[in-house]
């Protein structure tokens, strides 16, 4: 993608990126909304929030860079190794803002992650809610959090950067609270 992308185009960052996918989310929340036939019985209004403080990983010793076969890869994660001890000294551990809503019989959980969507079906396991909404990219980006066996395995959305600078055990972490939270506002 890098590679097939010379002008860098980002159609989904910065303000106008932010307004089109408000207006994509709104669009489907009224599209929900919509398809519901009935009312959602009950008028319980309820919320949870913590602030996860999760750990960077370390830099991995086996991961070189000059080892990926696309050039974009290899110079975005040299610079990113380059980098990785002062992320460790000023941003470790990385505040990571979890929260659930509870909206009558539904639930919209939320972080500041890319999940997996292992994490996310975690989460909605055996909620108590009708409804049960992952909302991920909220009150900020701490990148991809992908499972452990995805980070052994690498990958873009694995190998560490600023994209992906938490333990691996940081969704599993952040579905941990989220469940207690939920079982908090039920």
């Amino acid at each position: 993608i890098m590679e097939h992308n010379p002008e860098n185009r980002q159609p989904w960052r910065g303000e106008s990126g932010l307004q089109r996918s408000g207006h994509y989310l709104g669009g489907e929340i009224l599209k929900t909304i919509a398809a519901a036939v009935d009312p959602m019985p009950g008028q319980s209004l309820a919320i949870q929030q913590e602030r996860l403080q999760i750990p960077m990983r370390p830099w991995p010793e086996d991961f070189d860079p000059n080892t990926l076969a696309s050039a974009g890869f290899r110079d975005f994660f040299n610079k990113s190794r380059d980098m990785w001890p002062d992320l460790m000294r000023t941003e470790n551990p990385v505040s990571v803002p979890v929260s659930v809503l509870r909206l009558g019989n539904a639930v919209v959980c939320t972080n500041p992650g890319e999940f997996y969507c292992r994490f996310g079906l975690d989460i909605k396991a055996a909620s108590p809610a009708d409804v049960t909404l992952i909302a991920e990219l909220v009150d900020g980006c701490v990148g991809y959090l992908p499972t452990p066996e995805a980070v052994e395995r690498g990958g873009y959305s694995a190998y560490p950067g600023r994209q992906c600078k938490l333990i691996p055990e940081a969704g599993g972490r952040v579905v941990t609270a989220t469940r207690r939270m939920r079982a908090q506002v039920f």
